[in-house]
């Protein structure tokens, strides 16, 4: 493969470009199915949460499903403020992600970032990014970019950083599922 194409499908990139860093593997459909194991308020939180990866059109789209159905169980069993979630595509089994208490806003914002996680997406500690490490501030703003208002974060959580990250890994999936190399999804 040529080097520059590599890099490009990689995720690499030169310096002062994209910076995002792809840690996990792609999954291999364009579709994602989540469940939320809350109520009506957790279920409107991961439901807004998802449409934000689905408004950048990345190449996966999130889709409300059955817990029998689904391929990420959403779940809330933490006390503070934050999350955690498993990276990348793991295979057949079920993947996770947990989000504590917060305020809606903030869980939406948390949400989303460990939405990107499940993607294959790490943290991306050099430039603004929604998938920033570290808490996320009382604002909404991720540690690496200016502060505004929750209400500008929630109009504007990704950065095209994300955006380039979360594409450049459906365009890994594209050329490994071409190739013959990534796993079937199991069927449903």
């Amino acid at each position: 493969m040529i080097p520059f194409l590599a890099a490009a499908i990689w995720g690499a990139a030169a310096p002062g470009a994209s910076a995002y860093r792809i840690v996990g593997q792609p999954w291999p459909g364009r579709t994602l199915s989540y469940y939320s194991t809350g109520g009506a308020r957790a279920d409107a939180i991961v439901d807004r949460a998802a449409r934000v990866w689905n408004r950048a059109r990345v190449g996966v789209r999130f889709v409300r499903s059955p817990t029998s159905a689904a391929e990420v169980l959403v779940s809330g069993n933490w006390t503070h403020c934050r999350g955690n979630a498993i990276t990348g595509y793991p295979g057949p089994q079920l993947s996770w992600l947990h989000v504590g208490s917060c305020p809606s806003g903030l869980m939406v914002l948390i949400t989303a970032h460990e939405f990107g996680h499940v993607l294959g997406l790490g943290h991306e500690p050099r430039r603004c990014a929604l998938m920033n490490p570290g808490n996320i501030s009382a604002t909404g703003a991720p540690t690496r970019c200016r502060p505004h208002s929750l209400a500008y974060w929630l109009r504007h959580p990704l950065q095209p950083d994300d955006i380039r990250g979360a594409r450049a890994l459906a365009a890994r999936r594209a050329v490994l599922t071409g190739a013959g190399q990534m796993a079937e999804r199991p069927s449903q």
